[in-house]
């Protein structure tokens, strides 16, 4: 009747926000679960990975320049689209910066998707020091290069639980210092609590330029040796 109503409008919302962060929770366990499969098995839901260790096999380690990602007479072609990507060569050279422009549509997120070999190219091959990314493992694929999207990931927890996700076992000073370097340490010294200050689903509590800043914190503690940045700063002034 009318009491089970109530009830439902009143608790029902909550209800379905409690089971949408479990399944969130569920789901990063779960995925933590396959990043650290034994080398050699399925490393994601699509691909298996190759045999090699990026960092250590090939040289690129820790100090060294960023390892270069080239695309070579790459092609792919999604079902539904009449068009795709058609022999695309460029280099992403260590130490610069590479832009991608242009309309919806053009490929843009799907180059991205290429490099963190989240797809496989039809044709060509996409290659990171001088390797193709099929011959080196998920796991040091990723963590050689960190992607920092439009749309963040944040979750019911305190500031620095999300920003140490990337690297659960950085200390206070490492998780301000990337802070600082994405030009967030400034709003979050204003908050009560700073690092421990709880952000809501979602990162409900923070501005749009805000949670990009807190994404652009998260990469930089991974310390990756490439970034892709996929609109990551849409929501900033072109001074931070």
């Amino acid at each position: 009747g009318k009491s089970r109503q109530l009830v439902d409008r009143t608790f029902g919302p909550a209800a379905d926000r409690s089971r949408r962060e479990h399944m969130a929770a569920d789901g990063i366990r779960d995925r933590c679960r396959i990043d650290t499969r034994a080398e050699g098995q399925i490393e994601s839901g699509f691909f298996k990975g190759g045999s090699r260790n990026l960092l250590s096999d090939f040289g690129a380690v820790d100090g060294s320049p960023s390892p270069a990602h080239p695309f070579r007479h790459v092609g792919f072609r999604h079902d539904a689209r009449a068009n795709g990507l058609e022999d695309v060569s460029f280099m992403a050279a260590p130490g610069t910066t590479t832009a991608l422009v242009g309309p919806s549509g053009a490929g843009k997120s799907t180059i991205v998707k290429l490099a963190l070999r989240l797809i496989d190219p039809q044709e060509g091959r996409v290659l990171i020091d001088g390797r193709d990314v099929r011959e080196v493992t998920q796991a040091s694929l990723r963590a050689a290069v960190a992607l920092v999207p439009q749309d963040v990931a944040l979750f019911n927890d305190t500031l620095a639980a999300n920003i140490a996700f990337a690297r659960p076992e950085a200390d206070d000073a490492a998780i301000r210092r990337a802070c600082e370097l994405a030009n967030a340490w400034e709003f979050i010294s204003t908050l009560p609590g700073g690092l421990d200050a709880h952000i809501g689903e979602g990162g409900s509590s923070l501005s749009g330029g805000q949670r990009q800043r807190l994404a652009i914190a998260r990469a930089l503690l991974a310390e990756p040796q490439c970034f892709i940045f996929d609109e990551a700063t849409s929501a900033l002034d072109t001074r931070s």
